[in-house]
């Protein structure tokens, strides 16, 4: 925990600066050839050139965002610069934590995990509850999610080590468990189904 804490340190004011740099940043952006939609698939979209890394998520997407981003959340706006500035707030300091603040996950170790009858909730839904998984190397995650009527709230610490459990496949793209540090605030337009 003491080592979490330590990169928290750091990572807060890189994040500041990611929040604050996020509508220049587009500007700086190239079409470059790369993943796109969570790994999914490889295209030329607009990326931030390799000295503003820190604030970028090449590692899996370009500017535009992957396809939940362009299809739920923003499917007018995806592919405009107000739509890329939305997309890097979404995801401030992404490369940061992922190239810096990242360690590296070992498959063999158990991992424990404790939730609160939401269970994973990997898909980052509005399913309310918590989970905490952590390793006998001293990475953890915790996720807490409350919805009040339309307004969502929710905390990530840790390093993603969901998607390891969710599928141990992933650790052949993925080796590193990415930093995170995460509270968010969201406005739900349209009642659930």
């Amino acid at each position: 925990m003491k080592k979490y804490i330590l990169l928290s340190l750091l990572y807060i004011p890189v994040y500041i600066l990611a929040m604050l740099l996020a509508p220049m940043l587009p500007a700086f952006s190239r079409e470059l050839y790369g993943p796109i939609n969570n790994n999914a698939a490889y295209g030329v979209e607009p990326r931030l050139p390799k000295w503003l890394s820190w604030f970028d998520t090449y590692h899996d997407n370009s500017l535009y965002g992957d396809d939940g981003w362009k299809t739920k959340h923003y499917p007018k706006l995806w592919n405009s610069y107000l739509g890329m500035v939305l997309w890097l707030w979404r995801n401030p300091a992404a490369g940061f934590a992922k190239e810096v603040l990242a360690k590296p996950i070992n498959l063999s170790r158990v991992y424990l995990l404790d939730h609160s009858g939401s269970e994973l909730n990997v898909d980052k839904s509005y399913n309310d509850g918590w989970f905490f998984i952590s390793t006998d190397s001293g990475l953890f995650q915790y996720r807490w999610v409350k919805t009040y009527a339309r307004l969502q709230l929710s905390l990530e610490l840790g390093w993603l080590l969901d998607v390891y459990i969710k599928n141990p496949n992933n650790y052949k793209e993925q080796p590193r468990a990415y930093y995170q540090l995460q509270p968010q605030l969201k406005l739900r337009l349209f009642k659930k189904d």
